[in-house]
């Protein structure tokens, strides 16, 4: 298909190179393997070929197969151990880290399901997630340079996440030597999540960096915010309501009363997260947004779903911090029915029923006994008394 003069069973994207002069010594299969080569020492390898030799004077007969090293949809069929074997825990502890690029536009996604590779979320997309073990602008990473100056003369923004390797799944990343990269088939979690931050044109102050997500933040209390409020009246009501009446009452108190309003929504503020809100999330901690009201992932400095910027201060780690009260669930009062005896009326007293115990008749030996209530009924049991003894000789 590849040679000259080949007719048969051809493509019309094929046949356009048949057309083509390469010389005495060229062909469209020796043009082909030439563009897989890398111009220069600082590109990045795509491409692996295996090559017959001649065993007795060692020069190249033809290539045998064609793979490539990186980049592959998720085929059943590919053993992806072939071109990146399994990275051992020597080799990750000596790792930097690991660093993946992204679009700042996929970030709500992966904090909330965590780092997917692309056939979960599209069919032909890629079959493992590309890490690279050095950060962008460092300058052993040589591999990225052409994509960090691709991006910085874009208008797009994107973010850099930084995975700790020791907190991926077991035997999830692969190694490729080809081209120094690090792959994984699994989904990682937020946990093993170092930080992420936004991607400028360089380390400098100057490029305008920003961190958005460490785990220090949870420890953060959120005393103010920039941003909207963008919270509906029903929101703020069903997070302190319980039971329709008492919705009904909030929410017609916020849309009448500007006061009980705002007193309504300092008592939601401080509403934990539900259990409806953590399923959603399993293993990621979360806050309360206080311009939304939405629950957000709490080592974010901003909020997930409404964008707002928290601001707040640090009020230590661990155990002995203080949290803030819980407020109670606004409840609405029972209504006192006809069937109820009124307040200045008696207690009617109900006699339970008992059970008493045969016993026999004795002179001189009286039976103290009492009741013991149990499943509403009133059980008479002996009460056990000291008695007079007096010595037995042989006459009696």
């Amino acid at each position: 298909m590849l040679t000259a003069g080949w007719s048969e069973g051809i493509c019309h994207e094929a046949r356009n190179f048949h057309d083509v002069d390469h010389g005495d010594w060229g062909s469209v299969a020796l043009f082909m393997l030439q563009s897989l080569v890398p111009a220069r020492a600082d590109d990045k390898t795509r491409f692996q070929v295996a090559i017959e030799v001649d065993g007795s004077s060692g020069e190249w007969i033809e290539p045998l197969a064609l793979r490539a090293c990186s980049g592959q949809q998720n085929i059943q069929q590919l053993d992806a151990t072939r071109f990146a074997a399994i990275a051992t825990p020597q080799l990750l502890a000596k790792l930097p880290g690991l660093f993946h690029i992204t679009p700042l536009t996929n970030l709500a996604k992966i904090v909330s399901y965590g780092l997917k590779p692309g056939w979960m979320l599209d069919r032909k997309g890629r079959k493992d997630i590309h890490f690279s073990p050095f950060p962008p602008h460092d300058r052993r990473n040589e591999m990225m340079r052409h994509k960090i100056n691709k991006i910085s003369r874009g208008q797009d923004t994107y973010a850099v996440i930084s995975v700790n390797p020791m907190k991926c799944p077991k035997n999830s990343l692969r190694f490729c030597l080809a081209n120094n990269i690090v792959l994984c088939t699994e989904v990682i979690g937020t946990h093993a999540f170092d930080g992420i931050w936004t991607l400028g044109w360089s380390d400098r102050v100057e490029s305008h960096q920003q961190w958005i997500y460490e785990p220090m933040m949870e420890d953060i209390a959120v005393t103010h915010f920039q941003g909207d409020k963008s919270y509906p009246d029903t929101r703020l009501a069903s997070l302190i309501a319980e039971g329709t009446e008492a919705y009904n009452i909030i929410l017609a108190e916020c849309q009448e009363s500007s006061p009980k309003q705002i007193a309504h929504y300092h008592r939601a503020v401080n509403t934990p997260i539900t259990a409806k809100e953590q399923s959603d999330h399993e293993g990621i901690p979360m806050r309360r947004c206080p311009a939304c009201l939405q629950g957000t992932a709490s080592r974010m400095a901003h909020c997930l779903c409404c964008s707002a910027e928290f601001m707040g201060q640090f009020r230590g780690g661990g155990k002995s911090r203080r949290q803030p009260d819980i407020p109670a669930l606004f409840r609405v009062p029972p209504k006192s029915t006809a069937s109820r005896r009124a307040s200045s009326a008696p207690a009617t007293v109900r006699q339970r029923p008992q059970v008493k115990l045969t016993l026999p008749t004795i002179v001189g030996l009286p039976w103290k006994t009492a009741l013991y209530p149990s499943g509403g009924v009133d059980y008479e049991y002996i009460v056990s008394q000291r008695r007079m003894r007096q010595p037995v000789d042989d006459k009696g």
